[in-house]
């Protein structure tokens, strides 16, 4: 998934989350006017709603960041080589692990499982400066035991997730 789609799927997320949040102040309003509702029950209701809210949110950022595919992929495929056909720069994203700054790079890759004829496929991945992989360079994947379409780079020069 490319990171714009990435990005429009949080702003999703967010925006559900107002929308829900501005429907729950309102209903409250409309109660505690008609008195209905207490307004110390109220907020402490908002209170409470609104904590599990953002709760919910930053998980939901958490799984569009990281579908659990890769999570799968990184600790159970099938490890193989890969010929890096082409290299380029998202320009979207820049991370700072516990390192150097890092940047994420749109891979595509002739991949070479050790069961099967080679099949090529297109990933993303996070790299320092000066050690992205040039085209034509060989590299370590791993592919998803099912999805044979989804590989997960696992090059050591690669600057790793905390995930």
């Amino acid at each position: 998934m490319s990171t714009w789609s990435k990005y429009l799927r949080v702003w999703v997320v967010v925006g559900a989350y107002l929308l829900v949040v501005f429907a729950l102040i309102l209903l409250q309003g409309l109660l505690d006017l008609n008195g209905l509702w207490p307004s110390l029950n109220s907020l402490s209701f908002f209170l409470v709603f609104h904590t599990l809210a953002v709760i919910a949110v930053f998980f939901a950022i958490w799984r569009v960041f990281q579908p659990p595919e890769i999570r799968q992929t990184k600790l159970y495929g099938i490890p193989a080589a890969a010929q890096v056909l082409e290299s380029n720069r998202t320009k979207w994203r820049w991370r700072r692990f516990s390192g150097p700054w890092a940047r994420e790079y749109r891979l595509r890759l002739q991949v070479t499982p050790p069961d099967r004829a080679p099949f090529p496929a297109t990933t993303y991945a996070y790299f320092s400066p000066g050690s992205e992989p040039a085209v034509g360079a060989v590299i370590r994947v791993k592919i998803h035991p099912r999805r044979k379409n989804l590989v997960v780079v696992t090059t050591p020069d690669q600057v790793r997730d905390k995930s």
